[in-house]
């Protein structure tokens, strides 16, 4: 319920409270948007509250939860456009519902008017006997349970005073085993060890290491390889025979063409070249070619150059003992060339030698009888 008192409203706290009100410019003409009221204590502001316009005058709903459990003196104002059109003016909360309705005066730009009546259909609703009423239909229609089988609190009771609790006095406690480990400790535990079936037969296994056999520092040691070193520089055996393959016959031979024409020779070295290619350790050919008639021979490896009646030279012996003619072949150091037999001896002019003694023979023969030799003994040779 609202009451308008002059200049102030009495109100219930707890209920929406309407506010009717008209409200005019200056010139009397209805405002007719903007317009809100706003609810104080002494202290601070508690609500604000947007006003509805029906035409004919403002309607502000202060909502019943602002002012539940409320009573006093509140303040109220009236605003449009945010501006005040009064003073704070008392509003009074009080509970209860024997209220009249009653208009204030006009003051200023405000009029207060009758709020209007709200008709609420309660026909859906329960009356506060009827309410009570089905709560009681509803409590009757609870089926009775049945309780023969449950046990009242005093047997409860009275069973557990009379369990006969039996002797533990030769019962181990938890304390007693705390030395003791359970089955999956221990099962744990060994986990890393094998059991005796798992242990192979060690029995043909040696005890001792024998005399035979060397230590890993003794074959430390020895400096033997003991991990893949590299080859790189090493020829491998194919890559060596390519290698021999591919040398030249002319790195090792020395090859002289010799051409006899009209008694007239022509080679095609000079006696030092002949020399440095026989120093440098190469073998010495001829390939002789006469009357160009192609009539060839050839001449293998000669002695060493030799010197006589003054003149060095190079001797080059008949490769082919079948071949007749010609037998040695010799270039002498100014560049002349001689072909003859006469380095060879006729088998009836050898001598007969048995008699006499070699070089080595006659030495041994001298060493011996200087080792037979004593002091102060007289000799003769």
């Amino acid at each position: 319920m609202i009451e308008y008192l002059y200049d102030a409203i009495r109100a219930t706290a707890g209920e929406n409270i309407i506010i009717a009100a008209k409200i005019t410019d200056e010139n009397g003409e209805n405002i007719t948007s903007n317009c809100h009221v706003t609810l104080y204590d002494d202290l601070m502001l508690l609500a604000t509250i947007d006003g509805v316009f029906d035409g004919e005058e403002w309607e502000f709903t202060i909502p019943a939860d602002v002012t539940s459990g409320r009573a006093g003196r509140y303040w109220y104002c009236i605003y449009a456009s945010n501006t005040s059109l009064s003073f704070k003016q008392p509003i009074y909360l009080i509970w209860g519902d024997d209220m009249g309705i009653e208009l204030v005066k006009k003051q200023g730009h405000i009029n207060l008017t009758a709020p209007k009546a709200i008709l609420v259909d309660l026909s859906n609703y329960y009356t506060k006997t009827e309410t009570d009423g089905k709560i009681q239909e509803a409590v009757n229609a609870i089926p009775e349970v049945d309780l023969s089988n449950y046990a009242t609190v005093d047997y409860v009771d009275n069973a557990v005073n009379n369990i006969e609790i039996p002797d533990v006095s030769n019962f181990i406690t938890t304390n007693d085993l705390e030395n003791y480990t359970t089955k999956d400790y221990v099962s744990n535990a060994l986990t890393p060890y094998a059991k005796t079936s798992e242990i192979p037969d060690t029995s043909n296994f040696i005890t001792e290491i024998p005399a035979e056999y060397v230590t890993e520092s003794e074959l430390d040691a020895k400096g033997y390889l003991t991990q893949h070193q590299s080859l790189d520089g090493y020829a491998t055996k194919v890559e060596l025979n390519e290698a021999i393959a591919g040398i030249s016959q002319e790195e090792h031979n020395f090859i002289i063409n010799i051409v006899k024409e009209s008694n007239k020779y022509t080679c095609d070295k000079t006696f030092a070249e002949i020399q440095t290619a026989f120093e440098s350790g190469k073998i010495l050919f001829v390939d002789f070619m006469a009357f160009g008639m192609g009539i060839h021979y050839m001449y293998l490896y000669s002695t060493n150059y030799t010197t006589i009646v003054g003149k060095k030279r190079f001797i080059f012996f008949n490769a082919d003992r079948k071949t007749s003619g010609i037998s040695i072949i010799e270039i002498f150091e100014d560049g002349s060339i001689e072909e003859s037999i006469n380095a060879f001896a006729k088998a009836e002019d050898i001598p007969d030698v048995s008699a006499f003694q070699t070089e080595a023979q006659v030495q041994t023969i001298v060493n011996n009888a200087i080792a037979n030799i004593t002091d102060g003994e007289a000799v003769s040779y």
